[in-house]
């Protein structure tokens, strides 16, 4: 079936076609125009083979709802060509499947990866008052482009991997504070078990020298490690000692810091939004 740029007055209501070309696409609908709605589900189904997708609805616009199942595609010869959604618009969410089956769409039913088909979708959860589906849409989207080769350069690649191990790609900021946070108890376990076998000792006059540091001292000089900007001042009289271990202390301590600046940054940076792609 051909509807290459057709203009539909009312619905198109398709819901028991059955569509088959054994030598290409089963329906060509780019451009096409519907005042109302577009109904591909129920008992439709379309069959094609070839490397161009089995329904092809590049910038159709369709008026009213969308009601499609994800499933009633199918191509004999390349089973990822089954889609081509890329420009397509629609009133409100769509019908006939979950977002989850949306995505599923998206990553594995279509021939080539596109930015447009998420940011609609996300779009229309997000008038839809569904927050949670604006981000996990946008994160999908941000993993597919990955995933599917879209991004080509090494250190793109590498931040956005970074990123989204760490802030979800930008929507899960909270990630980095639980990192921040396994920082700063790896930075209080090194200064409490350093500590208790000589590797930190006092060093102010306040202090008898050279004496082992409390507890509460070990465990103020693991928060002045892990946590930036916040000093209890406990590291400017107990202080590692100049033995092996206090060496061992003061570059875990330093790395532990390191990575605690690092993940604080990261955090903002994911909070203001400066990592998020589109």
């Amino acid at each position: 079936m051909r509807l290459l740029g057709a203009r539909i007055g009312g619905q198109l209501d398709a819901r028991r076609a059955t569509l088959r070309n054994d030598t290409g696409p089963a329906l060509v609908a780019e451009g096409l125009l519907v005042d109302g709605d577009l109904v591909l589900s129920g008992y439709f189904t379309a069959t094609g083979s070839g490397k161009k997708a089995v329904v092809r609805l590049a910038s159709a616009q369709i008026g009213g709802r969308l009601f499609l199942n994800p499933e009633v595609a199918r191509n004999t010869t390349h089973p990822r060509a089954r889609w081509d959604v890329d420009g397509l618009t629609y009133t409100g969410q769509p019908e006939g499947a979950s977002v989850p089956e949306w995505l599923q769409l998206l990553r594995e039913a279509t021939g080539s990866y596109a930015a447009q088909p998420y940011r609609h979708l996300a779009a229309a959860a997000q008038a839809a008052g569904h927050d949670g589906h604006v981000r996990k849409i946008l994160m999908n989207q941000r993993r597919d482009q990955l995933d599917l080769r879209a991004v080509t350069s090494k250190p793109e690649r590498a931040w956005a991997k970074l990123t989204g191990w760490t802030l979800g790609y930008g929507y899960q900021p909270w990630r980095a504070l639980l990192f921040l946070l396994f920082a700063v108890a790896i930075a209080v376990a090194i200064a409490l078990l350093g500590g208790a076998h000589g590797g930190l000792q006092h060093t102010s006059s306040s202090f008898s020298p050279n004496t082992p540091c409390t507890v509460v001292e070990r465990i103020g000089v693991g928060l002045d490690l892990g946590l930036p900007l916040i000093r209890t001042g406990a590291r400017d009289y107990c202080a590692a000692t100049h033995t092996t271990l206090g060496d061992t202390v003061a570059v875990a301590g330093w790395t532990v810091q390191l990575a605690a600046w690092a993940f604080a940054t990261l955090f903002v940076a994911g909070f203001t939004g400066a990592v998020r792609k589109t």
